[in-house]
This record gives structure tokens, sequence and C-alpha cells, in this order.
């Protein structure tokens, strides 16, 4: 079994149920009374929420997000084919997520503008939208080659399809450093020592995240929930420097809310590095996806 495509997917799908809740108060209701862990999303809960988006009304237990799918397709694709270019990057996935494709799920904005701009191509018309989305599907490319053990170099030629933001490409290469030496009695030392690092355009966001401000004031001032990284990465640090165990970051990044899904495939992956991973929770997944993660 591939232990960090495992990590990244048990992240996932453990919050699928709330994933997209932005309402704190609400997740705390539903935490205290109902086991929702690696359950389907349920629309009345979306609803009571002062804040939420229910994007998977067809979502089922053990199911994870779209972007938790890019990564079991781009995971499968590397193994067959580790060169795998920019190109087949897209085809891949437009081959599940465009029209007539296999998947039924929702279609994020990024994702959309490349269904657009390849519906264009095919016209021989020009692409309508520039590439340049700041969402957390950028870390796709390096979860999926850190599975594999492939070169960092093909994580960012990948991360392209979506975005040339250089921050991507950057975070990489941060995140490799931080997590080279890192443990969980070391790891508040490593992150501090890893600040002057950061692109700049961090430092400061990763600065508060290893403050004791309070959670209300840094969310609001320095990150926030939703999906984009200017929000989510310093959250994931946050997450990082406060657990004690892969089980305790998982449920402290569902209370935040939010993108929870999304993150928990980064927490999943750095919790990897340092502590164990509950690998009976594979079993909680749907049966197609805990058989394409043992087969990678």
């Amino acid at each position: 079994m591939n232990q960090i495509l495992a990590a990244s997917l048990i992240g996932n799908g453990y919050g699928f149920a709330l994933h997209w809740m932005y309402d704190p108060i609400k997740i705390k209701s539903i935490l205290e009374n109902e086991d929702v862990f690696f359950k389907a999303p349920n629309k009345q809960h979306y609803d009571e929420a002062a804040s939420s988006f229910y994007g998977y009304p067809y979502g089922k237990a053990g199911d994870v997000t779209t972007q938790g799918m890019f990564l079991v397709w781009l995971t499968q694709a590397l193994k067959e084919n580790p060169h795998l270019s920019v190109e087949e990057y897209k085809q891949l996935l437009l081959a599940h997520i465009a029209p007539g494709g296999d998947y039924v799920g929702y279609i994020e904005s990024y994702a959309k503008k490349l269904i657009v701009n390849e519906i264009m191509i095919s016209m021989e018309l020009e692409p309508v939208f520039e590439m340049r989305d700041d969402h957390l599907v950028g870390f796709i490319p390096y979860l999926a080659t850190k599975a594999l053990n492939l070169p960092l170099s093909k994580a960012k030629e990948l991360a392209t399809l979506f975005s040339n933001d250089e921050d991507y490409a950057h975070l990489f290469e941060w995140f490799d450093e931080l997590l080279q030496d890192m443990t969980l009695e070391n790891k508040s030392i490593r992150l501090k020592a890893m600040l002057d690092q950061t692109p700049l355009s961090f430092t400061s966001k990763l600065t508060a995240a290893l403050s004791t401000k309070e959670d209300v004031h840094f969310l609001e001032e320095d990150a926030g929930t939703a999906c984009v990284i200017p929000q989510s990465i310093p959250l994931i640090i946050r997450i990082i420097n406060l657990a004690t165990s892969f089980e305790e970051a998982m449920l402290m990044n569902v209370k935040y809310g939010g993108a929870i899904s999304e993150r928990a495939m980064m927490l999943g992956y750095c919790f990897s590095k340092m502590s164990e991973v509950p690998l009976h929770w594979v079993n909680q997944l749907n049966p197609q996806l805990k058989s394409q993660i043992q087969a990678l």
C-alpha cells in the first residue's frame, strides 16, 4: 500500500461530510452529536449552517473530493509514465471531467476554465482564460510525485497546468526542506527556523501561524479557510505546529471548516513523514478508492 497516497486520501475522506462548511459553531454541534467521519455530506447540515456550499450532493460514504480524484488519476498515470507531460496531464483530467467523462462531482472554477479553453482550441479559436489559479489543486502534482518518489522538477512542471504562479515551485521546495528533518518533537523549532526561507508573500502569514495570536484574528488577518493558497497554507502550518498526531491534525482541521478535504491532503502527507498513519482508516474509504491505493 502506498502510504503517502493513503495518508492524503484518508485525510480527504475523513472530513468529506463537512467539506465547504464555513461555520465552526455548526461544525462543533455536529461533531458533538454525530459521527460524520468518512460519511456522505448531509444537505440538512449545510442548510442549517450560517455559511456553506453543498457541492457534493451525489457524494457517498468513503468518497473524496474532486481534487482527491485528481490525485488518484495523476498518481496512476505517473506510475505508468514517470515522464508524463503537462499536455498529457491535461488530457488525463479532461478524459474524466469534460462532458462525456466518467466523473460525477463538483467541477471547480479552475477545471471549468480548462474545459472551456479546450473546447475553444478544438474549434480552432483562442483560449478564453489565462490559467493563473491559486487553489490547492496546484499541490496535486507535488503529492503525486512524493507518492512515487519522483523528482521535484516533475511536480513543478505539472503544476503549471493550472498556474504559472512561481509560489507553487517555491513552496514545494520549502516543504521539502522543512520535512527533511522534521519530527513531532522538533517541528515547532523546524518551522520557526524555516521562516526566513518562505516566499516573501507568505513570510508574515506563516509567522502569524506560529504565533499565539487567537484563531479568530489569525483567520481574519493572516489566513482563512478557503482553498486558495494564501489562506490555506498558513492554516496548514498552524495545524502542523499545534497537532501532536495524525489523528489530532485531522480533527483540528475539520473543526476549522471550509476547504477541509483539500487541506487534509497536505496535512496527511506532512504527518505521514512524522508519525504513524492510521492505515486501517483506508477501510473507511469506498472500495474502489481502497483498491486503487493498494494497487499503487
